[in-house]
């Protein structure tokens, strides 16, 4: 029903059309008062999935309905939109943790962009469904940043991709 997207984002796509609300993210979260983020965040806390589905009106009917929409320039330098459905997600989900990924882990290392789908998917909902603590470095290619935190905050599990290899 909306477009979350930030001025930045616009300005480099100019002509992006949207018959949907295009709502600037950058300006919600500096609107944001730290009193009901932390209220929020005790919720989320402590009650129980059933009840915050209810609280914050999420519908329980997912499926193959689209989830997000991502934007990429992909290998054309095209920029061009990525429907992932709620099936995608959590199928992308699951597959990580039928191969043991997660399984009894506690942290991650969270490395691969968020504006990919691997990345998104491994750093935000798969590390939310195995309710792992996640550490960020900016970049898959900080492999020094990488390696200290992974040593420093004890990091159980670091996904990635061999394209990011230093060798």
């Amino acid at each position: 029903k909306f477009v979350f997207s930030s001025e930045y984002i616009l300005k480099k796509v100019p002509n992006f059309l949207s018959k949907c609300p295009i709502i600037d993210i950058s300006k919600i979260i500096y609107d944001f008062k730290r009193s009901k983020l932390l209220k929020s965040f005790f919720k989320i806390c402590l009650l129980r999935i059933r009840l915050l589905t209810k609280i914050y009106n999420v519908p329980e009917i997912g499926n193959d309905s689209e989830a997000l929409l991502l934007f990429s320039s992909g290998s054309t330098g095209i920029p061009k939109g990525i429907p992932l459905s709620h099936k995608n997600i959590i199928g992308n989900c699951l597959q990580l943790s039928g191969r043991g990924i997660g399984i009894g882990r506690k942290s991650l290392l969270s490395c691969l962009p968020n504006l990919h789908s691997f990345g998104l998917t491994v750093n935000i909902w798969f590390a939310l469904m195995m309710k792992m603590k996640v550490f960020t470095v900016g970049s898959p290619l900080e492999y020094k940043k990488i390696t200290n935190a992974i040593y420093n905050e004890k990091v159980d599990v670091l996904v990635s991709t061999s394209m990011f290899s230093p060798y």
